[in-house]
């Protein structure tokens, strides 16, 4: 199958606005690319701060895909206006090289104490306490490699604990649903929107053996998709909660939408990790949790990038 790359080169504080773009009309979710050096000798090798960064999405080449990228070229004219973008870059990729590309920069990398992203072509020998998550992204993303997947590992690592059941909204390749699993929840929902995570997700909860910890579905907070797009009510999310952990690596845009409905899934004292969040964003989110009567436990930073760790009633 071919896809058509669009790719925009922009400053970290417009990341959000164009990921939330992109979100609206691609497929498997959004790259972002920074200068990151992670391996599981050499922890950390940070990019400097304020280097521009690339963010990409996928359109399959089909009679849909002239109507989206026009969409798309609309949204940034639209953004434009508040304040000049580099031009959209666009190329025809083949599916198997789309792929192959990521064995170029995806290795081996330890994140945290105990886990361990590896990819599934790479040989590993794991420690004793290692948890391993092996990874193939395929046409989703998430590597564990962005600031925002790296600081929702630690938090998992920190605050997981066996018997927590565990919601993963916006799950891209799986990779925080399949840590989760083998931290020790013995149930774990892993939500997106886009059909083709779902199936990358699927490929990668078998691979790692956690199928039968792990349910992958099409919907969001509202309930599982059809194919058609509708909502299915034979698996209401409502009647799968409430739960004791919830991660969404999505944007501030969507989780102050969601807001309400996050805390609301989640039990007394449960944790929310929440992150793809701009720092200029911050505040304004905070906000919002704490009107609704959400208690922050922490926010962490890397680089521009921020997560929240909020409860909700005693902890």
């Amino acid at each position: 199958m071919k896809w058509l790359e669009l790719c925009i080169t922009v400053a970290a504080e417009d990341v959000e606005a164009v990921a939330s773009l992109f979100h609206r009309f691609g497929h498997g979710g959004v790259a972002i690319e920074e200068e990151v050096g992670f391996t599981i000798e050499d922890q950390e090798a940070p990019h400097p701060l304020g280097k521009p960064v690339k963010v990409k999405v996928y359109l399959p080449v089909d009679n849909a895909a002239p109507v989206k990228q026009r969409d798309i070229e609309d949204g940034f004219r639209f953004l434009s206006l508040i304040h000049p973008f580099e031009p959209l870059q666009t190329r025809i990729v083949e599916e198997e090289d789309w792929a192959e590309s990521w064995k170029a920069h995806f290795g081996l990398h330890r994140i945290g104490q105990r886990i361990v992203i590896k990819p599934t072509w790479q040989r590993y020998i794991a420690d004793a306490d290692d948890i391993l998550v092996e990874l193939d992204p395929g046409m989703a993303f998430g590597t564990g490699l962005h600031p925002t997947t790296r600081m929702c590992l630690l938090e998992l690592e920190k605050r997981l604990r066996p018997g927590m059941k565990v919601l993963d909204l916006g799950t891209g390749s799986g990779i925080l649903a399949i840590a989760s699993a083998k931290l020790g929840s013995p149930s774990v929902l892993a939500l997106d929107v886009d059909s083709t995570a779902v199936e990358v997700a699927r490929a990668n909860v078998a691979a790692n053996d956690v199928a039968g910890v792990i349910t992958v579905e099409r919907g969001s907070l509202a309930g599982t998709l059809k194919q058609d797009g509708g909502l299915d009510p034979s698996i209401p999310v409502t009647a799968l909660q409430p739960f004791d952990l919830i991660l969404a690596n999505i944007v501030a845009k969507v989780i102050h939408e969601l807001a309400e409905a996050l805390l609301g899934s989640l039990k007394p004292g449960g944790v929310l990790i929440a992150s793809g969040i701009i720092a200029e964003h911050l505040d304004a989110l905070v906000s919002r949790l704490t009107f609704l009567g959400a208690t922050i436990i922490d926010v962490v930073a890397d680089d521009d990038w921020r997560t929240i760790v909020a409860t909700v009633g005693p902890g």
